[in-house]
Formats: structure tokens, sequence, C-alpha cells
């Protein structure tokens, strides 16, 4: 399940790239060349690059690509290194449910919004905090999980330093 959610995610993400690209470039066409600019273009493609942040936080965590200092979590003995990772994971994951719930909270206030140019809700926008801080919640929560069994187990190696 949790790979064909990866899967879909990117791929939604990338057309969305795609999408982005399109719109900026017909923007900068309009607004220089025709001499009549299309606020529509840059509030969509504004609208699509806030929903690729957030879905890209997920894809980022799923990779696990995001930016971590372990130097001094490999440099302490190996119970002690254990005991720091499964701290470090379980403040990661109330955080992201803080996030989570906090997004709930902003896409309840953009209810009563409407964007400028297009005139779209905006808690259509505001849906990808949520979003995506639970798809990024889940993949943490997969590795944090396949952390701890392969911690049981004693394939995972993570501190012995002196």
């Amino acid at each position: 399940m949790n790979k064909i959610l990866n899967k879909v995610t990117t791929w939604v993400t990338t057309i969305m790239l795609l999408v982005v690209t399109v719109l900026v470039f017909i923007g900068v066409l309009s607004r220089y060349f025709f001499q009549f600019p299309l606020a529509w273009s840059e509030e969509a493609s504004r609208f699509i690059f806030i929903w690729m942040i957030f879905l890209g936080i997920a894809i980022a965590e799923n990779q696990d690509s995001h930016f971590r200092i372990t130097y001094f979590v490999e440099k302490l003995p190996k119970n002690a290194a254990v005991v720091i990772t499964i701290i470090g994971e379980c403040l990661s994951l109330a955080f992201l449910a803080l996030l989570f719930w906090e997004g709930l909270k902003f896409v309840h206030t953009g209810r009563g919004g409407i964007s400028a140019a297009m005139e779209l809700r905006l808690d259509y926008v505001y849906w990808s905090v949520p979003i995506g801080i639970a798809l990024t919640f889940l993949n943490r929560l997969v590795h944090f999980s396949q952390y701890l069994s392969e911690e049981m187990s004693g394939a995972h190696q993570v501190g012995g330093g002196q």
C-alpha cells in the first residue's frame, strides 16, 4: 500500500512540475510578447507549487533524503545510540502529528477565502499541508518500524563508537 501511495505521489508531483513549467512559460509569453498578462497562470503556478512542496517533503521522506546529522549518534555506545535514535524518531513523529493537526485547522480557516484571479476556494490549496504531512508521517513511520525490526534482529548498525 505504501509503495503504491509513494509511486502515485511521485507521478502526481512530476505532472505538477510539468504543468507549472508550461504555465510559467505561457505567462511569460503572454506578458512580455503579447503585453497581455494572465493573472490566473501566475496564481495557478503558485498554488500547484505549494502542493509540490508538501508532496515533495513526503517523497524526500520516502527516499530517506532529509538532511540529518548522525556524527554524534554514531560515536555513542550502541545502546545509547539506539535510545537517542528512538527518542529522535518519536519526536519527529510527534512534530509531524502536530503539523498535521495545525494543517487541518489551517484548512478550516481557508474555507471562506477565494483566490483573486481564479476565484478558487483557498481550502483546496491549504489541503496540501495536512495531506503532504500525512504522507510524510506514514513514510517516517515505515522507516521507524524498519529500524526497530532491524534493531531487534541485530541487522542495523548504529553507534558502537569509543
